[in-house]
């Protein structure tokens, strides 16, 4: 089971600094999600086709 961690003073800047429109900090932040978001996708609907699907709509 995965533990939910506390988002850092990083992670809280890149969030702030992509809504203000920082292109480079809106990609660093789905870097780190974008495996996440597919495998959770794949478990989700089975297929590598719809999740790569999904996954592009989330993200």
């Amino acid at each position: 089971m995965m533990k939910n961690k506390v988002p850092s003073d990083e992670v809280f800047r890149l969030v702030d600094d992509a809504v203000k429109g920082d292109k480079t900090a809106l990609e660093s932040l789905l870097s780190d999600v974008q495996d996440m978001v597919f495998n959770l996708s794949l478990r989700m609907l089975g297929t590598i086709p719809d999740a790569e699907d999904a996954s592009q709509e989330i993200l």
